[in-house]
């Protein structure tokens, strides 16, 4: 809004297949997504990768722990994404390569469910750090999968290449990608 204070701004929120969607109807000017997109009429630029944080309750038996891995979540009841997401799929990928039963899954469209139902102690969820990060909950804790080089989920902007977009959006799409978003939410305020 700084740069450009005469700018109306909308802001829609859908997962990345609706964020696609959205972009081939014309309906949007540019979308931010965890899934790279591939599509002969759509750029897909990646901004930045994010580690992953296994995240549950203080009632949690995890609470006990040193350290936590994947290996740990046998029997656990996991809360994620919905399927085809990137972060479902990371996610599902390390739980077969490493053999681990899951007691039950409860898939959810919004970090924000998965948060609640943690809080009440009804599973576990693996979320993007930053998004944990700046939790002010004390009863919620994570643990950062740090030496899991693999377990990242990417942030993208994703634009259509045939489309006229206004000066504004294109100098938001060439900032993030030149500095290649260190931190995407603080970019995305600083257009708004």
């Amino acid at each position: 809004m700084e740069n450009n204070p005469k700018t109306n701004i909308t802001l829609i929120e859908r997962n990345s297949n609706g964020v696609l969607n959205e972009l081939l109807d014309y309906n949007i000017h540019f979308g931010i997504t965890t899934n790279e997109v591939t599509h002969k009429n759509i750029n897909c630029v990646k901004l930045m990768s994010r580690s992953l944080s296994i995240v549950y309750s203080e009632k949690h038996k995890f609470q006990k722990y040193n350290a936590i891995s994947i290996t740990d979540f046998d029997g656990e009841t996991l809360i994620q994404s919905i399927r085809g997401s990137q972060l479902n799929e990371i996610i599902n990928k390390e739980i077969a390569k490493n053999q681990v039963s899951i007691g039950s899954t409860i898939n959810v469209e919004a970090l924000e469910t998965a948060l609640e139902l943690v809080r009440h102690n009804i599973g576990i969820a693996i979320l993007p750090t930053p998004y944990v990060r700046n939790l002010n909950e004390d009863y919620i804790l994570y643990y950062e999968l740090d030496g899991y080089e693999y377990l990242k989920n990417d942030m993208n902007i994703i634009f259509h290449k045939n489309r006229y977009l206004p000066q504004a959006v294109h100098d938001f799409i060439d900032k993030a990608h030149n500095s290649k978003l260190l931190v995407c939410q603080q970019n995305i305020r600083q257009f708004l």
